[in-house]
């Protein structure tokens, strides 16, 4: 496989299935030039779900008013993918700044900018990520398939803490690769819920409304904007801030701006 076969794989799938072969002509016919702007454009593509082609197999399915129908549920249930995403990794952030040592309780104020976090990410939550159906099939198939996505960082995470309790109080090699499965394990579980929604689709998940969906990541942005700005008060706050806890809360910053896409896209979308 070629570098231009390569980068174009780095694109998502409804951009590769339409024009996927004439951008490897273009990156090949560009040489290594062409190579930094693929990959900006993979990036772009992937910061804005919303704006992704139609799928070829939408074109001539049915009447226009149920493409357009079938077209929006996808481009929401994108939108809705990425703030689930957005919220998990939050948390995984989150939490990171607190083992690095400047847990969200320690900011100015007290332990309430920390609820308030959690409550607009709770809130955004419950408002943008997709509801399962509620019948035996739909909820069997939402069972299996998280099972299936899940299964390796549960293994990984219940091996972390079998070698935690083998390996009690020694420090060393173990100790390192116990923290570094365990971090494994939490960004793997992550990406795999994000991916186990993404998969199932409108036969098993009931999309939120519009109005829902935006509201929710509305909440989702302004979670993750504030986490990150509560995180980087108690780093700047200390006398030698963590290099790694200001880096994540700077990702937390990068999030929100996601989402702030996002919804920028949603109302671009709702005005065609």
């Amino acid at each position: 496989m070629s570098v231009a076969d390569r980068l174009v794989r780095l694109y998502p799938p409804a951009f590769r299935d339409r024009w996927g072969e004439a951008m490897a002509e273009e990156v090949r016919a560009a040489g290594w030039r062409g190579w930094s702007d693929a990959l900006r454009g993979a990036a772009d593509l992937w910061l804005h779900p919303v704006l992704w082609p139609v799928d070829p197999g939408l074109v001539d399915a049915g009447p226009t008013d149920v493409r357009r129908a079938d077209a929006r549920d996808r481009r929401f249930g994108r939108a809705a993918t990425l703030g689930v995403t957005v919220a998990l990794f939050t948390v995984l952030l989150g939490h990171a700044i607190g083992e690095q040592g400047a847990p969200l309780a320690d900011a100015p104020g007290g332990p309430w900018p920390a609820r308030a976090c959690a409550a607009l990410l709770l809130l955004g939550l419950g408002l943008a990520a997709p509801r399962p159906k509620l019948s035996a099939g739909a909820l069997g198939v939402l069972a299996g398939r998280a099972a299936r996505r899940l299964g390796v960082p549960a293994l990984l995470g219940a091996g972390v803490v079998v070698l935690a309790r083998v390996h009690t109080g020694r420090a060393g090699l173990w100790e390192h690769l116990a923290v570094a499965s365990w971090w494994l394990a939490l960004a793997a579980a992550a990406v795999q819920t994000a991916r186990a929604v993404s998969d199932v689709g409108g036969a098993v998940l009931v999309l939120p409304s519009a109005a829902s969906l935006r509201l929710g990541l509305w909440s989702l942005t302004a979670g993750s904007l504030l986490t990150g700005a509560v995180a980087l008060a108690v780093c700047f706050g200390r006398p030698h801030p963590d290099r790694i806890a200001v880096a994540a809360a700077g990702c937390l910053v990068l999030l929100a701006g996601a989402l702030a896409a996002t919804l920028r896209d949603l109302r671009v979308i709702s005005g065609n």
